[in-house]
C-alpha cells in the first residue's frame, strides 16, 4: 500500500505542474534546428569506433540525468554492478562484473587511468553530469581512435566550455529519502584569446538500509554516501588547461567478512588530475597529465574477515592504494585527398604503493602490517589510416604497440592491438564489418592480490587477449532509421579469482576461451525535432550453462516537448537470471521526469526512478535475498541559469 501511495503521489504531482503552468506557446523551430546542428557531438563522435550510444546535451538536460549511472543503466548489453563495498561497477549481459582494466573513461582527452586498477572508473562510475556537454559510450571497440590504453569499452565524457555557456547555473535536487545534490558553474569568455569554466558540486546520497543477523545479533548494510568534485578549464589561444578532483566517502554496503556482518566498514576515495593540451595548426596535438589517487577501503566486522597467510581470520582490515601517474602523449592528424592519417605515441609513469593494515579481536598487539611499492613505464605506438575508395565506401586500418617495463618482479614484455574495418554509407543505407585484435590489461592490483599476506607478485599472470568481430547495418527513411548489430567477443587465456589455498588470487585458465555473441535491434522515430522514441532489443549468448546476470533485454526511451514542459519516460525491462543460489526475477525499471520551464532562465522538475520498484535485482554471497541495483527514488530539481 505504501508503494503505490507513492507512485500515486507522483503521477499526481506530474499531472498537477501540468495543469497549473501550461500553456500554449510554441517552440521556435528555426532555433530547434540550428541546436541540433550544431551540437558539440557532431565533432567528437567516432562511428567506426565500434558500437556507439551517443547522449547529446539536449538528451541529458530533458531526461533531468544526475549522474554516470543514470546513463549507464541504459545501455543496450550493459548492467549496473554494485559491489559488495558499494563502488560503481558493470557486468555485460549474461556475464559476472567486467574487469575495472576494462572499462576506460575519459574527461574530454584525459584518461581516468590508475597504477593500482588499470583505470579509475571504479572512483568515477557514479560522477554528477552537470558539467558534462555530451556522452559517448563505445562498446567493442580496440580505443586505438581514442590515443590511449587498451580496453573494448570506451567512455567519452566532453566538458561544457565557455564558448558555449557564458554564464552560470545553479542545480539543486532532493529525494524524498533526504538525498541532495548541489551543482555550480561559471563561464565566461574575457577575450578572443581567453576563456574559463570553473564547476563544483556536492552530493549526500541516502539509500535504504537492509538487515542480517547473525547469532541474535543485527547488522545493517549501509550504502549512503557523499562526495564532492571540482572541474575547471582554461583555454588560452590554442592551450587548454584543465584540473580536476573528486573527494568520496562510501559505506561499504555488505563487506568481505565471513558471515557478511560489517560494522562500521568504510571506503575514502581521492582523485587529482592535472591535464595540459596544445595543438597546432598543421594537426599536431601535444599533451600533459598527471594523476594522484589515494584509496583506502576500511572493512571492520566483528565476526572474522578472511585473510589468506594470516593464522586466524581479523576483526579490522585497512587496505590503502596510492598511485602517481604522469604521461606525455603526441599525435597528429594529417588529411590528402583520399585518406586520413593518424598516427601518435605516448609515454607513462605509474607508481603503484600498496599497503594493508590488519588488526585481530581488536587488540592491537595482534595487528600486522604489509606494504609493496611498484612502478611502470609504460609506452605505446600507434596509428590509424582510413582510406576512401570512393564518396560512400572506406576501409579503416589501425595497428598499436605497447610497451610495459616494471621496475621489479615481472619481466619486460609488449602487447599488440590492430584492428581491420571496411564500410559503406549513402543516404539510405549504412553497412560496416569490423574486426579487432587486442588484449586485457593485468593490472598491479591483480598481480599484488591485497586478500593475500604477505604480499607476494604472481609472475605467471598474463595479459588475456581478445578477438572481436562486429557486423552493423542501418537502414534510414524519411524521419526514422532500423539498425542490426551483430557481434562476437573471444578472450583466450581469461583470468579469473581463485578462491583456494595454496593459489589464492587471480590467475590465467591457460589454454580456455570464453565466447560471448551479441545481437542488437534498434529502432528510432522522430516525429518532429521536439519528440522522438528510440527502442533497442538485445539478446546476448556467453556459451555456458548458466547467466550471471539478464541475458536478454529491451529498453525504450520516449522525449516528448509541450509548450513549456519536457516530459521523458524510459523502460529498461531485463531478463531474469540465476545467481548464488536465487532466482532473480525479471525486470521492469520504468523512469520518468517532467520539466517546467517557467522562464528561460528558471526550471523546476520531478524524476522517479524504478517507479514500479521492479527493477534489476542482485544477488550477494552469503546474503539469503537479492538488492536492488537501482533505489526507488522521486526528485524534486531547480534549475536557475544566471
Amino acid at each position: 500500500m505504501h508503494k503505490k501511495i507513492k507512485i500515486t503521489f507522483f503521477l499526481f504531482m506530474l499531472a498537477t505542474i501540468a495543469n497549473l503552468f501550461g500553456d500554449d506557446s510554441s517552440i521556435d523551430l528555426l532555433l530547434q534546428e540550428y541546436k541540433k546542428e550544431s551540437e558539440l557531438s557532431k565533432k567528437t563522435k567516432k562511428d567506426t569506433s565500434g558500437i556507439l550510444y551517443l547522449y547529446t546535451r539536449e538528451m541529458l538536460e530533458r531526461m533531468q540525468v544526475k549522474n554516470l549511472k543514470d546513463i549507464l543503466k541504459t545501455i543496450p548489453g550493459i548492467n549496473l554492478y554494485r559491489a559488495i563495498n558499494n563502488i560503481s561497477l558493470i557486468s555485460t549481459s549474461s556475464n559476472g562484473k567486467f574487469p575495472t582494466s576494462g572499462v576506460r573513461i575519459f574527461i574530454n582527452d584525459h584518461d581516468m587511468t590508475s597504477a593500482s586498477f588499470g583505470s579509475a572508473f571504479l572512483i568515477w562510475g557514479d560522477l554528477n553530469l552537470e558539467y558534462i556537454d555530451h556522452i559517448e559510450v563505445y562498446k567493442a571497440t580496440s580505443s586505438i581512435e581514442f590515443g590511449n590504453e587498451t580496453a573494448p569499452i570506451v567512455i567519452k565524457l566532453y566538458t561544457k566550455l565557455a564558448n558555449r555557456e557564458e554564464g552560470g547555473k545553479a542545480r539543486f535536487m532532493l529525494d524524498h529519502k533526504g538525498s541532495s545534490i548541489l551543482n555550480l558553474y561559471n563561464a565566461k569568455t574575457v577575450n578572443d584569446d581567453f576563456s574559463y569554466f570553473v564547476y563544483g558540486d556536492f552530493q549526500d546520497i541516502k539509500n535504504k538500509k537492509y538487515n542480517t543477523t547473525y547469532n541474535s545479533k543485527i547488522y545493517t548494510y549501509s550504502s549512503d554516501k557523499q562526495d564532492y568534485n571540482f572541474y575547471a578549464n582554461f583555454l588560452y589561444k590554442e592551450w587548454l588547461f584543465e584540473t580536476g578532483m573528486i573527494n568520496k566517502t562510501v559505506d561499504s554496503f555488505i563487506g568481505i567478512g565471513i558471515y557478511k556482518t560489517p560494522d562500521g566498514s568504510r571506503l575514502y576515495a581521492k582523485q587529482k588530475y592535472a591535464h595540459l593540451t596544445k595543438k597546432f595548426e598543421n594537426g599536431f596535438k601535444v599533451q600533459f597529465s598527471a594523476d594522484d589517487i589515494d584509496y583506502e577501503q576500511i572493512f571492520v566486522d566483528p565476526n572474522g574477515i578472511y585473510v589468506y597467510g594470516m593464522q586466524q581470520p581479523v576483526t579490522n582490515y585497512t587496505i590503502t592504494f596510492d598511485d602517481k601517474i604522469y604521461s606525455i602523449t603526441a599525435e597528429q592528424t594529417l588529411s590528402f585527398k583520399n585518406n586520413r592519417l593518424f598516427y601518435g605515441g605516448f609515454y607513462k609513469y605509474k607508481e603503484f604503493y600498496e599497503k594493508s593494515d590488519v588488526l585481530t579481536d581488536y587488540n592491537i598487539s595482534n595487528s600486522y602490517q604489509n606494504s609493496y611499492k611498484n612502478s611502470l613505464d609504460y609506452s605505446s605506438l600507434y596509428f590509424e589510416d582510413s582510406y576512401y575508395l570512393t564518396s560512400n565506401i572506406s576501409l579503416v586500418g589501425s595497428f598499436k604497440k605497447d610497451f610495459y617495463s616494471y621496475e621489479k618482479d615481472i619481466e619486460k614484455y609488449s602487447k599488440s592491438t590492430y584492428k581491420l574495418a571496411a564500410r559503406y554509407k549513402d543516404e539510405k543505407w549504412h553497412f560496416q564489418l569490423l574486426y579487432t585484435h587486442s588484449y586485457l590489461p593485468v593490472t598491479l592490483y591483480q598481480i599484488y592480490n591485497p586478500d593475500r599476506i604477505p604480499y607476494e607478485a604472481n609472475k605467471n599472470l598474463v595479459a588475456p587477449t581478445t578477438d572481436i568481430l562486429l557486423f552493423f547495418t542501418q537502414y534510414n527513411m524519411e524521419n526514422s532509421y532500423i539498425n542490426l548489430t551483430m557481434g562476437e567477443h573471444q578472450v583466450k587465456d581469461p583470468i579469473i579469482y581463485n578462491y583456494y589455498p595454496p593459489n589464492q588470487g587471480f590467475i590465467n585458465l591457460f589454454g580456455v576461451k570464453s565466447k560471448y555473441n551479441l545481437l542488437e535491434l534498434t529502432y528510432h522515430y522522430d516525429f518532429d525535432n521536439n519528440n522522438r522514441f528510440d527502442i533497442v532489443f538485445y539478446d546476448t549468448y556467453n556459451h555456458k550453462p548458466i547467466n550471471l546476470s539478464p541475458k536478454w533485454g529491451i529498453t525504450a526511451m520516449l522525449f516528448n516537448r509541450y509548450n513549456k514542459f519536457d516530459i521523458y519516460n524510459e523502460l529498461v525491462f531485463k531478463s531474469s537470471y540465476n545467481s548464488f543460489g536465487l532466482k532473480i526475477k525479471r525486470s521492469y525499471d520504468w523512469t520518468a521526469s517532467v520539466k517546467y520551464h517557467i522562464s528561460k532562465d528558471f526550471s523546476i522538475g520531478i524524476r522517479g526512478e524504478n517507479i514500479l520498484n521492479k527493477g534489476l535485482e542482485q544477488a550477494y554471497n552469503g546474503v539469503p535475498y537479492s538488492i536492488p541495483v537501482v533505489e526507488q527514488k522521486f526528485w524534486l530539481n531547480l534549475e536557475y541559469l544566471f
